[in-house]
This record gives structure tokens, sequence and C-alpha cells, in this order.
């Protein structure tokens, strides 16, 4: 059976077409829908195609996220409606039960979160945050906001890519379009992949090597910047005479420039055990990063990265992991959470690489060779069936 929204739309259309030629014979077609509730029905329908849905995991950033342009570009395209942009994030108690999620890394997520809302705030929009399993609460989210297109970053994280498909699955069965680009890894796993030929990833380094030689460089020529994302942003959140479009708040939802006046909702916002751990720790306790794309742009910018010198030079055994200046680049949960893009990094790293002179210490020692190490294991976290459990 078909469930894509546009199979429906029309499937919907000859439902109540049917239904008005029905009952037009003494004069009741209209009214005679109206009691079948399709003409509300059609209604929301069409109203609900409007609005579009960002939904951010770890790829917290502006700069090059490809699925935030597409839904900034699907707001831009509704003419004379008036389609809203939301921005959510939906703290998803699996993470928090996991016993992966320490003070620090909650902290960093926090500061991650509120640098985000501050960015948006800053061009007429902000962060929704949720809390909540969220296969339930981004399908009740999109009726109540009218959304008609949800979008996401590519998770290549088993548990991520089992609720992706359920959230696909669902959204679809409510009319809804899911829109998804790859952009935390370097290169799409799916094409790494298929360019393997087999049904297991490689299983040494060197194997890996050879593949992504055969594939090729990624195309990164367009890079989006994160002050043209912004500018984006303010254009599709004003409305037809420049004036900021009213933005709404759901009910049991709340924004985190208000998070300290929300803290006492059980239903929704930042679990107060997490808020805890993260505001009880001592500055001795406290990992001297900060959180946020803001911090990690300036440390990719400022701190050693854009110093072609030091970058050709950096070998990582040698490499000290203590000190923040330049003995390493500080990037790792940066990247991790998406703070920065790792497809901005390379691109960044291959560039120094072709424009310097003189020795730059090789893979798999050097920056880049670190980077392909670090699409090795997402390749075959990606494509080891039961990856990351001991029987199975």
């Amino acid at each position: 059976m078909r469930t894509d929204p546009i199979y429906g739309l029309i499937q919907n259309h000859l439902i109540y077409c049917f239904l008005v030629k029905k009952y037009e014979k003494n004069g009741r077609g209209v009214e005679a829908c109206v009691q079948f509730g399709w003409v509300n029905f059609l209604r929301d329908t069409f109203h609900y195609m409007s609005s579009s849905l960002h939904w951010f995991r770890k790829g917290l950033r502006l700069h090059d996220n490809p699925a935030l342009a597409k839904a900034i570009e699907h707001v831009r395209k509704q003419r004379g409606k008036s389609p809203q942009l939301y921005f959510l994030f939906v703290l998803d108690p699996w993470f928090a039960s996991s016993g992966f999620v320490g003070p620090s890394r909650c902290r960093f997520l926090l500061e991650s979160l509120q640098d985000l809302d501050t960015s948006l705030h800053g061009v007429g929009s902000l962060l929704h945050v949720a809390k909540g399993d969220p296969i339930k609460v981004i399908p009740r989210l999109a009726k109540e906001w009218s959304v008609g297109n949800v979008t996401w970053e590519v998770d290549t994280n088993p548990y991520a890519r089992d609720r992706d498909e359920k959230m696909r699955r669902c959204l679809s069965s409510l009319g809804v379009g899911v829109d998804t680009c790859v952009s935390d890894t370097i290169w799409d796993m799916d094409a790494l992949m298929r360019a393997w030929g087999k049904s297991f990833p490689p299983t040494s380094y060197q194997s890996f090597l050879k593949l992504v030689d055969q594939v090729g460089e990624p195309n990164l020529k367009d890079l989006i910047s994160k002050e043209e994302v912004l500018r984006a942003i303010r254009k599709v959140s004003e409305g037809p005479r420049g004036k900021r479009k009213e933005i709404f708040l759901g009910k049991g939802y709340a924004h985190l420039s208000g998070l300290s006046e929300g803290v006492q909702s059980d239903e929704y916002l930042v679990p107060a055990s997490l808020l805890e751990l993260s505001a009880f720790l001592s500055e001795q306790e406290r990992d001297p990063g900060i959180g946020g794309e803001s911090a990690a742009l300036a440390q990719f910018y400022n701190k050693g990265v854009q110093q072609g010198l030091w970058v050709r030079s950096v070998e990582n055994p040698m490499a000290s992991p203590t000190p923040l200046e330049h003995s390493t680049t500080s990037l790792s949960s940066y990247l991790k959470f998406g703070c920065l893009s790792s497809r901005l990094l390379w691109k960044e790293l291959r560039r120094i690489e072709k424009e310097g002179k003189g020795k730059h210490s090789g893979t798999p020692v050097s920056l880049r060779g670190q980077m392909l190490w670090r699409e090795f294991f997402y390749m075959n976290s990606y494509g080891t069936p039961n990856y990351g459990k001991n029987n199975g």
C-alpha cells in the first residue's frame, strides 16, 4: 500500500469529489461533505503542508547543514500562506538511561543547545526543546504546528537508524514529507557500501583507504556558512512587510532562554537529574571546553587548524591530549555533537595539504589520517549487523 503524502492527497481529493457529486442533486453536496468531515479534513490537510520542522539531533549547528537548508527551502516555497519554520531538539530518555551520559557530556550538550537558541533568537526564531520518545513527540507536534515537512541529518548509529525508519513510516502515514541529508560523515555510508560490494564493511584500515581512493573525493564545493543560513532564516521568519512573525510556542514546550522558568515541567524540557548533574559540577570537575557551534568555529578558525605549518607537522601519537593550545585540535567533542562539520574540517585539511610546501605528516598519524579513521569506524558501525551487541 502506498503511503507517500502526494498519493494520500490525491486519494482524499477524489473521495471529496465523489461525495460532492453524489449529493449535489439535492443541493447538499458541500453540506454533506462537511457532515462527513471531508471539507474540514482537506482544509486541515492542505494547511498541514505549509510549515516545516527541522529536527536537531547530533548536528547541532547551522553551517553545512543541508537538511536544515531543505527545511528553509520548503517554507520559502509556500507562497500565499503563512508557514512557520520550527527548530526542535528532543531529549530522548533512551540516551539518558544508556549509562553513557555523564555530567560533562550533559553540560556540553546544554551549552550547545543554548548557543543554537541564541543564534536563532538573533534572526527572529528560536529552538524548541521537548522531552520524550521522538516517535511519539514529533508526530504530535507535527499535528499541533501544521507541519507538512520534517528534515533531519542522517545518523549512522544503529539505534538511530531503527528510530528514524519508524519515524519516517509514522510521518508518512500522517501525510508529512521527510527529507534527510548526509552531513555527519564526510562520505555517504550507503554509497561506500555499494562501492565496496560486499555484505560486510572493510575490516582493515588499509582496505578502507583503497575504497575511498576508488570512490574519490566528496563534492564539498558548496558548503553553506553559518552567516548564510542565518540570513535565510531571517528572510523566512519575517512577514511580507519585513515584520517578524509571531513564533508559536506549543503548550508544554519551551525554548532554552526560558529554561530556568520551566524546570518544574515533568513532561517536557531538560530532565531534572541531568540539570542537577550539570549545575553542581565544581570548576575543577568541569571540562574546560565550551559547548556550541560558536565555540567550535572559534576553535577551528583561531586555534591552529588554519595554521598550515602546524597542521602539516602534527603526528597524533606524539601529541599531548591535555594542553588546549595546538598540541591537539581539541575538536573531538564538537565533531561528536555536530557543532562543527566534519566535511568543513576535511575540506580545510585538504586545502592546506595541497597548498603547503615541504614535509607533511602521513596517514594514519596526520590530522587527515585521523579523520579517515573516524570514517572507517563509522562505516563499520553502519555496515556491521548487530554492531555494538555482545550476542546476535
